[in-house]
């Protein structure tokens, strides 16, 4: 008898129990979740306890001997973070090395009513900064050699945005465009100008104007005498005295005083016009962020102006890309498309100052 009013029953039984037990599986996957939140939070309170030996170890009051002592603490914790990653597991199922993704937890009675989870790797090796980085150019005019026109595609993990350069344009201001676009991309950028100048000799008189924009926006240093090409002290302090007025510091080069190192922490370019010297060229050269030579000018005699355009550093919690449609103008990338490469929190280094400082934007990344 009443075999629909059966029917009817068995599908509502089926309905009933369904939920019941999806309830039972939502409150396992809250539990996995909670495993998984634990261990986050001491990966998290590791990297933390990481970025402050960073900030320590960028002091110049440390010896090589103090700095060994905090990136053996660093290097403990790098592999407490990768052991935490590999060994985190929940019924058996390891969750923080990266294999727990496109997994699915049933939290309806029916079909299709699911919810995927990934769970990234949280091993050092495998989270820090994805970046991607400009190259720098120096010119011999006032004016930087980006040129105008020039799409540049960022493709993250949230998007794709375009960004069109201007002629003449500053690592700053196109840091800032990638900035401006960073919630459809996922990617931030920050960028900063370095230049040396070296190659003075005995016994010469130099005099420019400094600053970061061509006519009004330099400032005289007046005529500096070089009495010793081994010591050029003398012209750095000028620099520095119109500091306030440029934003550009000078600083000598680590244990050589017969180069000063310029830095615009803003990314804006760095300008010298009007240059002269006595008897001979002096060499102005574009520095890379992490001080490394990337093109030369004499400056003096053959050539009285140079113009230094700064690195811009995208920087994402994820794999992306920045492809140009000019892969010949600067300012200008590696090739026409170029994929980030990953710095890992594994390869942070707190023996030196310069070691510890990129290591604070690596896990600054890590940390988000």
């Amino acid at each position: 008898d009443d075999a629909a009013g059966m029917a009817i029953g068995e599908k509502m039984t089926a309905q009933i129990k369904g939920l019941n037990q999806a309830v039972r599986n939502a409150t396992d996957a809250k539990s996995l979740v909670d495993t998984t939140e634990g261990a986050h939070v001491e990966v998290s309170n590791m990297l933390q306890r990481m970025r402050e030996l960073a900030v320590q170890s960028a002091n110049d009051t440390n010896t090589a001997a103090d700095r060994n002592n905090i990136n053996a603490e660093a290097q403990q914790l790098i592999a407490e973070v990768s052991s935490v990653a590999e060994n985190t597991t929940f019924n058996g199922m390891k969750v923080l090395d990266g294999s727990f993704s496109g997994k699915q937890f049933q939290i309806g009675a029916d079909k299709g009513q699911s919810l995927q989870v990934n769970v990234d790797s949280a091993a050092a090796t495998d989270i820090g900064s994805n970046t991607v980085t400009s190259d720098v150019s120096i010119t011999d005019g006032t004016d930087s050699a980006v040129a105008g026109g020039t799409t540049i595609t960022v493709t993250g993990y949230a998007g794709s945005e375009d960004i069109t350069t201007t002629a003449g344009q500053s690592a700053r201001s196109l840091a800032t465009e990638v900035n401006m676009q960073s919630a459809g991309t996922g990617v931030e950028a920050t960028a900063v100008t370095k230049a040396s100048l070296s190659g003075f000799t005995g016994g010469d008189s130099v005099s420019f104007e400094i600053g970061t924009e061509a006519g009004t926006g330099t400032v005289d240093i007046g005529t500096v005498s070089i009495t010793d090409a081994n010591d050029v002290r003398g012209l750095r302090d000028a620099i520095n005295a119109v500091s306030g007025q440029t934003g550009i510091t000078a600083t000598m080069a680590e244990n050589d005083n017969s180069q000063i190192n310029l830095t615009d922490s803003n990314g804006d370019d760095i300008i010298l016009e009007n240059a002269s010297s006595s008897t001979t060229d002096f060499t102005v050269t574009a520095l890379t962020g992490a001080g490394t030579a990337s093109g030369t000018l004499a400056v003096g005699q053959s050539t009285n102006n140079a113009a230094v355009t700064g690195e811009v550093e995208m920087t994402s919690t994820k794999a992306f890309t920045v492809a140009t449609d000019n892969a010949a103008a600067t300012q200008h990338f590696a090739s026409a498309t170029n994929g980030s490469d990953l710095e890992s929190v594994a390869e942070i280094d707190l023996t030196t100052a310069q070691g510890a400082t990129d290591a604070i934007k690596v896990l600054d990344v890590a940390l988000q």
